[in-house]
């Protein structure tokens, strides 16, 4: 697999736009986005401890019975086992070896994923791959509320939980600008909708 390959990370709220805009960056010839479907943080990160060989190959067969099964993605397991064996066993070394797995026939040189309420993991994103970047995406909450009231099969009021996600994911928003100006970039989807091709470019 190709080591030279660069992560890049985006999380997002409800309904706010992340999944139009990693179609956008998968336009880019050197960028290969996923769209919440590996879901690292969710469903990997800290569940298989400690990182035993067996830990590591349940990891890797629940992953990819849950790839091919939902999204007909397929991953080598055994080819990711061995890699992760070349390596000190991680965390890192483990994510960065399924994404490369996903990626191995695609020419991208930057790959990464998009996960669904996973903001406040950017920075352990950021610390587990020094050279990596991470993006954040946030929309009005009044429209995300709209939005996720209209998909959601919540009962009664639940929908507004909606709500306070967006609010903690603009806090974090702007913590994560002050905290990590070099290597990360907020996205606010209206300056995405209004002006596509500076936001695209900006990012």
């Amino acid at each position: 697999m190709n080591q030279k390959k660069k992560l890049i990370f985006m999380a997002t709220p409800f309904r706010s736009g992340s999944a139009l805009t990693s179609r956008m960056l998968n336009t880019h010839s050197e960028v290969g986005m996923i769209c919440d479907k590996l879901k690292y943080f969710s469903f990997c990160y800290n569940r298989y401890t400690p990182l035993t060989n067996t830990n590591i190959k349940k990891m890797l067969n629940d992953v990819e019975k849950r790839l091919s099964g939902r999204y007909d993605i397929t991953i080598d397991v055994d080819e990711c086992m061995d890699q992760v064996l070349k390596t000190p066993k991680s965390e890192a070394s483990i994510y960065s070896t399924l994404l490369q797995n996903i990626f191995k026939k695609s020419n991208k040189t930057i790959i990464g994923e998009v996960e669904g309420l996973s903001w406040t993991k950017i920075p352990i994103f950021l610390e587990m791959f020094p050279d990596s970047k991470a993006l954040l995406i946030i929309r009005d909450l009044r429209d995300v509320v709209v939005s996720f009231k209209k998909l959601t099969i919540a009962p009664a009021n639940d929908y507004l939980i909606a709500l306070f996600n967006v609010i903690d994911a603009m806090d974090h928003f702007i913590e994560y600008q002050n905290n990590f100006p070099n290597r990360f970039h907020g996205i606010r989807f209206e300056d995405l909708k209004n002006n596509p091709k500076n936001e695209m470019k900006n990012i």
